[in-house]
């Protein structure tokens, strides 16, 4: 695969003249990185491709180009974290909430609560410390 090497300044919303220095591999990628930074036609001050000035009809090509490819639609995901094995002190606090520690992970260890994740089911609960 082709790398194409673009470097932008930008206007962002405060006005502020910013950059970005890096590359692309397709029109799906440029628009994933357009919109990351919220580049607009209208807000980028010069753009440099492979090391060339592009010229006013090519920025205009390139997002007419951009405004009719089409992103991946990105499914929810169920942030499933993998869990660690339980210290004394988490399998203390489980035994209190009537958990067998043994089915149980540690996700998240906070000083007032502790989330746990079953490793049978993926049920994640939260427990007081």
């Amino acid at each position: 695969m082709k790398h194409t090497v673009i470097r932008i300044h930008y206007e962002n919303e405060s006005g502020f003249v910013m950059g970005y220095s890096g590359a692309y591999i397709d029109m799906r990628h440029l628009k994933e990185i357009f919109t990351r930074y919220n580049i607009r036609r209208d807000n980028i001050a010069n753009m440099f491709i492979d090391g060339y000035m592009a010229s006013e009809k090519r920025l205009d090509n390139l997002f007419h180009i951009i405004e009719h490819t089409k992103l991946p639609v990105r499914e929810e995901e169920d942030n499933m974290k993998n869990g660690k094995r339980p210290t004394k002190a988490h399998k203390e606090v489980m035994a209190a909430a009537n958990l067998d520690p043994r089915e149980w992970l540690v996700v998240k260890n906070l000083p007032h609560k502790l989330e746990v994740v079953s490793k049978e089911t993926g049920e994640i609960k939260e427990l007081a410390v």
